[in-house]
């Protein structure tokens, strides 16, 4: 996945970050968002190819569970590859430079789907349930303690939050170049941390995602309050974002812009998104048309 043309995305980013350091807007980029929604999810989905690969390279960061579950979608492997396959736009998904664009993605009304389980999850008949408990070896940074977390996982919304949530989506977006994974790993789709593991600070969409859920998780964010997700724009084609889950609802850490956005006012059509909690436990997206 590539999320936008290289020389697009570095327009977008540098512009942005350019405007925040010059005090432009630097009060809209620490601003809190507002309200959001839970992500709804659908039936279970195969999860990116990409992701699988890195399971299996990367297996600390998946746990034991995760590696598997990378086993096992062995036989599927290609026709996931086909079905996350990529497509490349050539501008930026906020072309303003300054404010997001009105969402594309369909709304959810208000009990359309009837009523959300307590992690967004909409019953849609013999569902696998959520798997919330934390997986891997405990992180370092921030106790997790410090953090106010309701009782089904989600961060307590608090201007400290959207601080923390600012802060690191400008840092790790000013930290890659964006590049493509053909031209840099010779392959459509290759996920990894291009900050903490390759060393090559060059990336695109999801190796932006991935560097933020590092992050966060070493600032003492828990598992269950992070997922990933993928969507479609005309600008980006498929597009991979971190999502964090609040009691307020969930907001998308975006490597298109510095803004920290409800998941429903980003400019994207949702496809897939992860469940919190396992990195290889994947949901399609619900999208309503009017």
């Amino acid at each position: 996945m590539n999320g936008a043309g290289p020389r697009g995305a570095a327009r977008a980013v540098r512009a942005l970050v350019f405007s925040c350091l010059a005090g432009l807007a630097a009060t809209a980029c620490a601003t809190t968002p507002s309200v959001s929604s839970q992500m709804p999810a659908g039936g279970v989905a195969m999860p990116p190819a990409g992701l699988i690969d890195m399971c299996r390279r990367m297996p600390d960061i998946c746990g034991q569970d995760g590696v598997a579950a990378a086993e096992e979608a062995g036989p599927v492997l290609a026709s996931a590859g086909t079905d996350m396959a990529d497509a490349t736009g050539a501008t930026p998904a906020y072309p303003d430079h300054a404010k997001a664009v009105q969402s594309t993605a369909d709304p959810i009304a208000p009990g359309a789907l009837g009523e959300a389980g307590p992690d967004g999850e909409f019953d849609m008949g013999g569902e696998i349930p959520l798997q919330s408990e934390q997986r891997g070896p405990a992180r370092s940074g921030v106790p997790v303690s410090t953090l106010a977390l309701t009782e089904d996982g989600r961060l307590a919304s608090a201007p400290a939050l959207f601080a923390t949530l600012n802060r690191v989506n400008q840092s790790i977006n000013m930290q890659i170049r964006p590049r493509n994974d053909l031209d840099l790993h010779g392959m459509a789709d290759f996920w990894t941390l291009p900050l903490t593991r390759d060393g090559t600070a060059e990336g695109d969409c999801e190796d932006y995602a991935l560097e933020k859920r590092r992050a966060l998780l070493e600032e003492g964010v828990p598992e269950t309050a992070l997922f990933l997700a993928v969507g479609y724009s005309a600008a980006t084609g498929r597009h991979a974002v971190l999502v964090v889950r609040t009691d307020q609802g969930d907001y998308v850490l975006d490597n298109m812009t510095p803004y920290i956005l409800p998941w429903a006012e980003t400019p994207y059509r949702w496809i897939a998104r992860q469940m919190p909690g396992d990195l290889l436990s994947w949901r399609h997206m619900i999208n309503l048309t009017s």
